[in-house]
């Protein structure tokens, strides 16, 4: 198995319906590479497919944990959340897919700059994670790079 074949063939298997297939070329991949956060992002999505959004859940936290500023993975771990029908957990990760990647918003977010107390400022990112937002979202695919030569 290599990393730049069979990835884009289990997130080509994802994108077809068959999850089966996707989480076996996943799991395959990840006993030669470990915490991979691409390997771990496909396979997420696989889980998820499948209904198994504990799972999914956990390997979205793991994959966070090597690859914090990736948007997809944040947008993901409240997808998995609102499918397990904890929203309000799922609220700070749509926050921050979307602070990473602003299109992930679900509408045009308006960011300004607020008062919040002894003349501090906070960005306010003109967005929040409705319960509708967060049963409309949808998982996002990682954007896989064409590999270095």
């Amino acid at each position: 198995m290599t990393l730049a074949d069979d990835l884009p063939r289990a997130l080509a298997c994802w994108r077809a319906g068959d999850c089966v297939e996707a989480e076996r070329l996943c799991r395959a991949l990840l006993a030669e590479h470990p915490d991979h956060p691409a390997i771990l992002s496909v396979l997420v999505l696989a889980l998820h497919g499948q209904g198994d959004h504990a799972a999914a859940l956990g390997l979205v936290r793991r994959a966070i944990t090597r690859s914090p500023l990736s948007a997809h993975l944040h947008h993901n771990a409240g997808v998995c959340l609102t499918a397990l029908d904890r929203v309000q957990e799922a609220a700070p990760y749509f926050q921050q897919a979307v602070a990473l990647v602003p299109a992930l918003a679900p509408g045009a977010p308006t960011p300004c700059w607020r008062e919040c107390g002894e003349g501090a400022l906070e960005l306010d990112l003109g967005f929040t994670a409705t319960e509708s937002h967060a049963r409309a979202a949808k998982p996002v695919h990682p954007h896989l790079a064409p590999p270095r030569r």
